[in-house]
């Protein structure tokens, strides 16, 4: 089954506008809540934050009616860019299957968590504050891998595992996050464009 989540896809603005892009007190920030983290540590924060904000501006390019300045007084809206943050945190999961010999162990699953935090201004004026995000977890599962199809165990789905999530993974959401910062804001602006 294929679900698309509207409140992620970008609307199309109708109208020819110019767009300031407001990164000037943007506070970016990487937060470990777990004492030794697997994902957040191959990227600086810097790296993070400049990979969601280029992914941002990529996203504009597929907007044919918008032009980015860099000259506030030329916009007719801003969106200013408040906080980014990338953080791993951790969360306990204990196998309850009576009949798996797995039952009663417990996994530590990470979890990496991006959002963005932004005003739409027309001028001075803030007219809304929103925020984006984009996370993804690891998994416990149960299911056959390849190797247990080929040779014919765990048929009973009693053997468990810890599905982890790619070495790059804050990388990866911290474009999603940028992808849905600005699809939010055009979402956004296309009602008060009403």
């Amino acid at each position: 089954m294929f679900t698309i989540y509207s409140c992620y896809l970008g609307k199309k603005i109708e109208h020819n506008l110019v767009i300031y892009i407001d990164k000037s007190s943007l506070i970016t920030k990487s937060i470990s809540n777990v004492q030794q983290p697997i994902y957040l540590n191959y990227n600086t924060t810097e790296q993070y934050a400049e990979t969601f904000y280029n992914k941002l501006l990529n996203e504009v390019t597929y907007q044919t009616n918008i032009s980015i300045t860099d000259d506030v007084s030329k916009a007719n809206y801003t969106l200013k860019l408040n906080y980014f943050e990338v953080a791993e945190s951790e969360s306990r999961q204990v196998v309850n299957d009576a009949a798996s010999p797995y039952n009663g162990q417990t996994y530590f699953l990470s979890e990496i968590d991006t959002k963005c935090n932004f005003d739409i201004l027309k001028g001075a004026e803030k007219i809304g504050t929103y925020t984006a995000y984009a996370d993804k977890d690891e998994k416990l599962k149960n299911n056959q891998t390849i190797l247990q199809l080929a040779t014919g165990s765990n048929k009973d789905n009693t053997q468990y595992r810890e599905k982890s999530l790619p070495s790059d993974i804050c990388n990866d959401l911290s474009e999603k996050c940028g992808r849905r910062t600005w699809n939010l804001f055009t979402q956004k602006l296309v009602k008060k464009l009403k």
